[in-house]
């Protein structure tokens, strides 16, 4: 394939920019991330914090300290949500590599010196896909589901990758912080931005917009970040509150789907299985919560009109239990 770009010589030119959202991080984990970045062996990087309002004197005495390294940039805003953070901070990355961080993760060691060889050997390449590592809140890493099923190393057309993270499988999947973008042959500002109204898969709903724009991905059996599930960083919301935000997101993301699926066939079975994927989650929060459809209309609407969305000819997995599903919303409906 003939690049479409000008050679930049030596990996050492390549310049990446991390784009991180900062909301009140706990220092036990924004301080070690920190560490993580500057322990990198390739140096040529900038990282750009976009502090999304934070009001915690820690985490703000956290930040300051980081900021002493001249390649940290900061932009502060009211607290807007990470989707106007991440927006803020992608269109002021300055280098050659755009990779989303998140503030209270790990990069692991060699990520940077990875990405910096590969993108200068395959300068055609629009993105890099890597595995991803989990840290337990009691210390204990295991492989990440998502990118677990990668045997080899291979490459991925934009079309291919549409279909992989519309039909929800683990070879491309929503999660921002296992893809690093080539800004060299993507244009940061016709990078869509991220969707302010959404309070949850709006990492998603940006990455299937930013895929329809790629040409060739190339995905690898090879970690490079470590994510940290502690359920101190995650938003403190009643189980009905966090439930109706995954149906608001979920809508906004079946509506994208639908319009990029809509023409039958294959893609009608692409937008099949995302509605199964999501009516299968959310439906699995509502049951074990024990949530009311009195109470929370919202939810049970979603439901309701999922199930009967489902074209189970379609459906290649799931669909044991999506039948169960909707055996039970049809008799709680007086129907079968």
């Amino acid at each position: 394939m003939k690049s479409n770009v000008k050679s930049l010589g030596m990996v050492d030119g390549l310049k990446i920019s991390i784009v991180m959202p900062f909301y009140n991080t706990n220092p036990s984990l924004f301080t070690p991330l920190i560490e993580s970045i500057a322990n990198q062996s390739h140096q040529n990087f900038e990282v750009i914090i976009i502090d999304d309002g934070s009001t915690e004197a820690q985490s703000l005495e956290a930040l300051d300290k980081a900021l002493e390294d001249p390649r940290y940039r900061l932009i502060r805003q009211i607290h807007g949500g990470i989707s106007k953070a991440r927006t803020a901070g992608m269109r002021q990355a300055s280098g050659d590599i755009l990779w989303f961080v998140d503030s209270d993760d790990l990069v692991l060691p060699g990520a940077f010196s990875y990405m910096a060889r590969f993108f200068s050997k395959h300068p055609d390449y629009d993105m890099l896909i890597f595995k991803a590592e989990r840290q337990q809140a009691d210390g204990h890493i295991s492989f990440w589901q998502s990118g677990g099923h990668i045997p080899i190393s291979y490459d991925m057309t934009g079309e291919e990758a549409l279909h992989s993270i519309i039909y929800s499988t683990y070879r491309y999947d929503g999660f921002l912080w296992r893809k690093a973008l080539n800004l060299r042959t993507l244009d940061k500002e016709t990078l869509p931005d991220f969707p302010d109204d959404m309070m949850v898969f709006e990492d998603k709903y940006w990455l299937i917009k930013l895929t329809k724009q790629l040409r060739l991905c190339k995905v690898i059996n090879k970690r490079l970040y470590r994510y940290n599930f502690n359920t101190a960083s995650h938003t403190k919301q009643d189980p009905g509150t966090q439930t109706e935000r995954m149906v608001e997101g979920a809508r906004k993301l079946l509506s994208l789907v639908r319009q990029i699926c809509d023409g039958g066939g294959t893609a009608h079975a692409d937008f099949q299985a995302q509605n199964a994927f999501y009516l299968n989650w959310i439906y699995g929060n509502y049951k074990s919560l024990g949530l009311e459809a009195a109470k929370y209309p919202l939810i049970w609407d979603f439901i309701v009109e999922s199930v009967r969305d489902i074209d189970h000819g379609t459906l290649n997995y799931r669909r044991r239990r999506t039948f169960k599903i909707e055996e039970d919303v049809k008799s709680k409906l007086g129907f079968r």
